[in-house]
């Protein structure tokens, strides 16, 4: 018996040695995609979705593995350093001497042998912790964050300053007219105007102990994924709603022009209201590229049907590819933006979306304490700027007041 139990604790240990090795091989592929996901991230504005999937598979392997070297810990452990292999080992001992002539006379007859080791043997009693360890699901399970984000329909541009300054044309009195032989000229003239936009910087942080982050194999890049998706929450709340003052950007709700009032239906619904707000950009010589509202008024304007039961949408609405237009401009569905409100414009004339510094994800062991407590401060954070230059290629407004002051109570 005890060379039996030498030869398990030695394949035992030569299994253990091919996962130590194929353990280390994919933490470092892991360290690796963790790193080229940052820099995609940083360069990017956002992750690629290859890289992505590259490493969820790697966390998944890596935890794995680890899970299979902790069952053969296990396993090697119950053996014994003395030799001894168990409660399962005694019973198969004992069986073994129980049954020493039925197995004699196996060897010269070949009849089959059996022995019952229910009496010593049950999962209560023999299987030590987890000898069966669970099925463990890689990674961690959360509600995902929105896809769309605002930066997608913004023009994107870099600075290496602090701040964006432009010339804006704030009034132009325009007197060009047909001109008799020997008159004065008319005269035009116009205002220029030097504007700015400050770079602003959205940040997080996070306090980890070591132990979690090199326990939990799959922590530092989860801490990071959630992390810009967190940040980019806030970078799409500055966007449309940023106030523009303590620091903030002036977002595309506060610099646009406001929705004109003067549609008059008494049946007026969604539809109408940005076909209205197109109007107004086009007699601006505007054009729009995209209306953006919301999730719930998005599904309300898709369901509104008429006394008979029909849907009423338009022919000037139509999907394609997955994308609702309005007279071939795209409606853009995003719980970014609050119930009622809507914004169209022509966001390449309206503005230009510039990084300082693109979302990035740094780890530092030397803050405060951290040194003696064995913590990691996890820093997210990047630096944008966001000029208006025309205000003019912007509508923003609120549905269910145009609708009201339209006639349809």
């Amino acid at each position: 018996m005890e060379d039996i139990t030498k030869v398990l604790s030695e394949g035992l240990d030569a299994v253990k040695g091919v996962l130590a090795t194929q353990i280390k091989e994919t933490e470092t592929r892991l360290e690796g995609m963790i790193e080229k996901a940052q820099e995609e991230a940083k360069l990017n504005g956002a992750v690629h979705g290859e890289t992505a999937e590259t490493l969820k598979s790697l966390e998944r392997n890596f935890v794995s593995l680890k899970e299979r070297q902790d069952a053969y810990e296990k396993s090697n452990a119950r053996l014994g350093a003395n030799g001894q292999t168990g409660n399962f080992t005694d019973a198969l001992k004992t069986g073994l001497e129980k049954n020493i002539e039925a197995l004699k006379e196996f060897k010269n007859s070949r009849k089959s042998v059996s022995f019952d080791l229910k009496s010593t043997m049950s999962q209560g009693a023999s299987l030590e912790d987890q000898v069966i360890p669970p099925t463990r699901v890689a990674g961690v399970k959360y509600d995902p964050e929105r896809t769309v984000r605002v930066r997608q329909f913004l023009p994107q541009g870099t600075t290496d300053s602090n701040a964006i300054f432009y010339v804006q044309e704030t009034n132009f009195n325009d007197g060009t007219d047909i001109t008799r032989e020997t008159y004065a000229k008319p005269g035009s003239d116009f205002k220029l105007e030097q504007k700015s936009a400050n770079v602003t910087k959205i940040a997080a942080h996070f306090r980890v102990s070591e132990e979690m982050l090199n326990d939990i194999p799959y922590l530092a890049s989860h801490i990071s994924l959630r992390g810009v998706e967190k940040y980019r929450n806030k970078e799409d709340q500055q966007l449309l709603y940023g106030t523009g003052l303590n620091n903030q950007i002036e977002g595309l709700t506060v610099s646009s022009t406001g929705y004109q009032f003067g549609l008059t239906d008494t049946f007026a619904q969604e539809v109408d209201v940005l076909r209205t707000a197109f109007k107004q950009l086009r007699n601006g010589n505007y054009n729009p590229t995209a209306a953006m509202i919301s999730i719930n008024r998005y599904f309300d304007m898709l369901g509104r049907k008429d006394a008979d039961g029909r849907y009423i949408l338009p022919d000037g609405v139509v999907l394609d590819s997955g994308i609702l237009r309005l007279l071939g401009v795209p409606i853009i569905p995003t719980n970014a933006l609050a119930t009622n409100d809507f914004l169209v414009a022509d966001f390449p004339m309206m503005t230009t979306l510039f990084d300082r510094e693109g979302v990035n994800v740094r780890f530092y062991d030397q803050d405060e304490d951290n040194a003696t407590k064995n913590l990691v401060t996890v820093v997210i954070e990047g630096r944008l700027a966001l000029p208006t230059y025309l205000p003019g290629a912007g509508r923003y407004g609120n549905f269910a007041a145009a609708i009201k002051n339209a006639g349809n109570s």
